[in-house]
């Protein structure tokens, strides 16, 4: 058997973690507790060609856990990447794991004991997956990509 353990999907910035506009101000924030603590990032669509390199190499991954990532970076690196893209200030709110326990939205409890996970720094290895997918996006490439589904940001 070999285990591939995912980052979390650059996709989930187009949907469920969308840069808001902040309540107080002309610029947006992006709610994602994870302190200063880098976060995992891969797009979804980046996953079958790794997974396929690795089953394509049983010797080297039979009986081993594999952890994929495109990069990882802080939530104000994902808000800084976003803000160039978009042309709009996004910060990082500073949101703890405790207060987006308490937004109220279906799954909110689940979604920051995935947080409490990553905060763990669970085992990623850029370079592995870069090895395996030499054309895995970065952040910035995929919001590049993807900026219609952003728009009225």
């Amino acid at each position: 058997m070999t285990s591939i353990r995912l980052a979390a999907y650059f996709e989930n910035f187009l949907t469920i973690w969308k840069a808001m506009k902040a309540s107080n101000g002309d610029y947006y924030t992006l709610a994602l507790p994870m302190g200063d603590i880098p976060m995992d990032g891969i797009s979804v669509a980046d996953v079958g060609a790794v997974t396929s390199s690795i089953f394509n190499s049983p010797a080297e991954f039979l009986g081993k856990a594999v952890g994929l990532s495109a990069e990882a970076l802080t939530v104000q690196q994902y808000a800084d990447v976003l803000s160039k893209s978009l042309g709009k200030e996004v910060r990082d709110a500073k949101i703890t794991l405790e207060a987006y326990e308490k937004l109220g939205f279906p799954g909110a409890k689940e979604m920051a004991d995935m947080f409490r996970f990553y905060r763990m720094k669970p085992d990623r290895d850029v370079k592995l997956t870069h090895r395996l997918n030499p054309k895995v996006k970065s952040f910035s490439q995929f919001i590049s990509e993807n900026q219609g589904a952003l728009m009225g940001i």
